[in-house]
């Protein structure tokens, strides 16, 4: 049996390209925000629910669609390379979907809480 060696150059530049996504899809959701719930005048939550929107909405969005992203990434890198480290131009690629489908779920979670 062979014994797979451990490339940390792989996993450094894969936690960059998960940290980078990350960032970008609290942007995005931020985007969002001030898209969808800010700069609309026939939208009206309150300040709290508006704070908690904004608190809440970018951990959880950071959670579910940036790890969620990432890890469907790790998954296509594995099928194609056969190792879990994640390929640095798909991880760029589904940050950049991650963050347009956190943009665009920003409308949905704001008619959910109407």
């Amino acid at each position: 049996m062979s014994k797979k060696s451990f490339n940390t150059k792989d996993m450094i530049a894969g936690d960059r390209a998960a940290k980078t996504a990350s960032e970008f899809v609290v942007a995005a959701w931020f985007l969002g925000l001030a898209y969808y719930y800010w700069f609309d005048n026939s939208v009206s939550l309150g300040f709290v629910t508006g704070f908690l929107l904004a608190v809440i909405g970018m951990f959880a969005s950071s959670i579910i669609f940036g790890m969620g992203f990432h890890f469907v990434g790790r998954l296509i890198a594995k099928v194609l390379t056969g190792r879990w480290e994640a390929l640095p131009g798909l991880s760029l690629i589904t940050g950049i979907v991650s963050s347009i489908v956190t943009f665009l779920s920003v409308k949905y979670v704001i008619i959910y809480l109407l």
